[in-house]
């Protein structure tokens, strides 16, 4: 489902409509809308094998070894804006880029800006969670909905990630 075609959509605060329907840079929205910088605070990451949905949506083969990387978008405050899943297929990447990927603290729009890696991002799906691991993670309160979008990064006409955030209090 677009963002734009979810029930309720047109009752959101126009931030969170922003961020479900941008094809940009969603850390520039978030520095735009609390006033300051937003760091990117690692949670995990490590290979993972492509399921077959991953697998057709990455145009891979399923099993082929991907990236999981999980991190939160934190403002100055500490507050955690946003929890984000990507799954990257490394051969895709440079060994610069792919370097970035693994070893730094950056948010993947800025790595990929850093290598003037031209890129879009084409929106699958999007909606809400009452996932009780996702409010958790965001320290929202049990009970509330948390919207979320399922994205693909493509560059030169081929998916280099597929991408999935949660937004928690922005």
């Amino acid at each position: 489902m677009r963002p734009t075609e979810l029930p309720g959509f047109k009752e959101l605060p126009d931030r969170l409509k922003a961020l479900l329907a941008t094809d940009g840079s969603v850390t520039a929205l978030l520095e735009a809308f609390t006033g300051g910088p937003v760091q990117l605070v690692g949670m995990r990451q490590g290979p993972q094998d492509a399921g077959v949905r991953d697998a057709y949506l990455l145009r891979i083969l399923s099993g082929e070894r991907l990236n999981r990387r999980e991190v939160f978008l934190v403002d100055q405050r500490g507050r955690k804006l946003e929890y984000a899943v990507s799954l990257t297929p490394l051969s895709r990447l440079s060994p610069q880029s792919r370097d970035d990927v693994l070893h730094t603290d950056l948010p993947i729009g800025k790595i990929l800006a850093s290598h003037g890696l031209e890129s879009r991002r084409e929106i699958l799906n999007a909606g809400f969670t009452l996932d009780e691991d996702v409010l958790s993670l965001l320290g929202v309160r049990e009970g509330v909905a948390v919207p979320w979008r399922e994205y693909l990064i493509i560059h030169h006409a081929h998916p280099l990630m597929k991408v999935i955030e949660y937004f928690g209090e922005v």
